[in-house]
């Protein structure tokens, strides 16, 4: 018998025309969530009632086609084994056994066993089933809900969302849980989990989407907070999930993307960010909307900044303090309708003042998350600088534009003296407005 196939005997096809018994008996042997063997000869003439079966139970059914019957063969070994081979009735030789699978199950899902020689054989490599701009991976346990979300999502042509990556696995044990056809499977690290995932995908994009379920118990919710940093340092991206407590859901049909966040009561949640700290100082790229849906991080004002578009990202972000302190130097920061600044302190250079300015209501706009986030709504391509149509704001980190300049408040300022020493003035107020003037 292998691992994961309940066989039905020929006795058993009365069975066919009722789903609910065969489940009953499968769970009476402890095999509920398995695929099934019809063991009976010319098993195709039973095609409708075990595509009956193979939507009602969400598995696969195996049976021998027209002019076959089942033979039993014993294979040699250190404990010898019966196998059932299909066999041609006229030849005598090994045939295929036909397949029939849930109706709705997307075309590439693999298929758990395949038929070689006339006989059924554990398929061989990684569980995993394609989503719209990632990947899936599954156990055996959860193999049929996992190809039945990628069929759902397949069906309703769901979206790619442009740098965005999406991917699907178990965390229910506080480690990410995968499976191999012919072995019980694995809990995985973040590290080891991230070297799976590159090895998997030709191409990860800065920002991944991760479909989850928050564990139950406190130590699992404890090791995967844990394990979910490890893996946005091991691959250097933002990895999304649900807020503690919450879950991931098939996102509605015409929603922005493909999963959509649930909290603990069942209303839309919110994702939340784990950052690479090899790049913790990037703006996110992506918020959550209000129907719990991951999109990019527009917003959409008048700030008046000639060939900016009108959807920009805001800086500093959420997460942070509002009067979060950006610096510029001066001369040489004044553009046309905006100043600009960096979130780092620049070098002082001889001749140069470096000035600390707070603006509260966050008013700057990040252009660099501001750049990626239309090209994460599809709205501009990145082109091969990055920028695209934005290529006048190449090289600038943050901007604040002219109609914003008298709210910014200059903190410090950084100078040489005289006798060549550099000095730091604070100071208690006054605006930018009054030392670009001076």
């Amino acid at each position: 018998m292998l691992p994961g196939l309940f066989e039905l005997s020929p006795a058993d096809a009365g069975l066919l025309d009722d789903a609910t018994a065969i489940r009953s008996l499968m769970r009476a042997n402890g095999q509920l969530g398995a695929d099934v063997r019809l063991l009976a000869d010319d098993g195709e003439r039973y095609l409708d009632q075990v595509t009956e079966v193979a939507n009602a139970l969400r598995c696969e059914v195996y049976l021998t086609p027209h002019g076959a019957r089942v033979t039993y063969h014993c294979e040699p070994g250190p404990v010898p084994t019966w196998d059932a081979v299909a066999t041609d009735r006229a030849s005598g030789a090994p045939t295929q056994w036909l397949l029939v699978r849930p109706s709705d199950l997307a075309p590439d899902t693999p298929t758990w066993f395949v038929s070689v020689a006339g006989r059924l054989r554990q398929s061989a490599g990684l569980v995993s089933v394609p989503l719209p701009g990632g990947l899936a991976f599954a156990t055996r346990s959860a193999f049929p809900a996992v190809a039945a979300v990628a069929a759902r999502l397949a069906d309703r042509h769901a979206p790619v969302v442009p740098a965005l990556t999406t991917l699907a696995v178990g965390v229910e044990l506080g480690r990410f849980e995968i499976g191999r056809f012919n072995d019980a499977g694995s809990l995985l690290g973040g590290v080891e989990f991230a070297t799976l995932v590159s090895a998997s995908l030709d191409i990860v994009e800065p920002d991944v989407q991760l479909a989850i379920a928050w564990p139950t118990q406190k130590p699992a919710r404890i090791s995967l907070d844990q394990e979910l940093m490890r893996l946005a340092d091991a691959l250097n991206r933002t990895v999304w999930v649900p807020e503690q407590g919450g879950r991931v859901v098939v996102a509605p049909e015409n929603a922005p993307g493909t999963f959509a966040v649930q909290d603990d009561r069942g209303e839309p949640g919110r994702w939340r960010a784990y950052r690479s700290r090899l790049s913790a100082a990037a703006t996110l790229r992506f918020t959550t909307d209000a129907a719990g849906n991951l999109v990019p991080a527009l917003v959409e004002s008048d700030h008046g900044v000639p060939g900016l578009p009108a959807e920009v990202v805001r800086w500093p972000e959420e997460d942070q303090r509002a009067d979060t302190p950006a610096y510029l130097v001066l001369p040489g920061s004044e553009r046309d309708g905006f100043v600009a600044l960096s979130r780092t302190r620049p070098a002082l250079a001889a001749g140069s003042r470096v000035l600390e300015v707070k603006v509260r209501r966050r008013r700057m706009i990040d252009v660099p998350a501001t750049v990626a986030a239309h090209a994460g709504a599809g709205l501009a391509p990145a082109g091969p600088t990055g920028f695209a149509e934005f290529a006048d704001f190449a090289g600038e980190d943050l901007l604040l534009p002219a109609a914003d300049i008298a709210r910014a408040v200059v903190t410090k300022v950084w100078w040489y003296a005289e006798n060549g020493e550099p000095q730091l003035g604070k100071l208690d107020r006054g605006t930018l407005a009054d030392h670009l003037t001076s």
